[in-house]
């Protein structure tokens, strides 16, 4: 007869190490952010001015699992984005999005919102200032370290951040 073992199963030998703590806690971290959250697409996502509007690079139909694109809301029906505009990939344009008319390319993506830090926003005026200068503009596009998340945050915040593989990340 099948007899259940008492206790906690033995722990696998590297979960004690620094680098399966750190696996762990960033597996347990990935999994908490994502649960809480309903993604649904853009023309029904209800969104306010400064929002960031972020949807997963991963596929079309995914949850919002890392890496993300980042837009910013600029008004209910109105986002900021930055688009990449060659196949390299070192290039993209600033372009104002409606909600009501959402790109073909856009428009199965489960998006999900995430509200700015407030305390260190550089005012929204400077911002939409900022994004409307910036539309149709060729800026420099990097993967690392010059990505939607990056101009996202410099046009919110005033400033930008560490390369996205540094553990300082956003």
């Amino acid at each position: 007869m099948f007899e259940p073992q008492r206790g906690a199963p033995p722990a696998h030998p590297e979960s004690r190490t620094l680098k399966g703590i750190l696996t762990t806690v960033l597996v347990l971290w990935m999994l908490a952010s994502t649960q809480s959250v309903t993604a649904i697409t853009m023309d029904k996502l209800k969104f306010d001015v400064g929002d960031f509007l972020i949807y997963s690079v991963l596929g079309k139909e995914k949850n919002c699992n890392a890496p993300h694109h980042y837009m910013i809301a600029m008004s209910q029906y109105l986002a900021f984005d930055i688009h990449v505009i060659d196949e390299n990939k070192f290039w993209c344009k600033g372009r104002i999005l409606d909600k009501s008319n959402v790109p073909d390319g856009l428009k199965n993506h489960m998006f999900e919102t995430k509200e700015v830090d407030k305390k260190e926003i550089i005012g929204w005026k400077k911002t939409f200032t900022l994004a409307l200068r910036l539309r149709g503009v060729e800026l420099p596009y990097n993967t690392l370290n010059c990505n939607c998340k990056h101009y996202a945050y410099y046009l919110v915040y005033g400033r930008t951040f560490a390369c996205w593989s540094s553990i300082t990340y956003g």
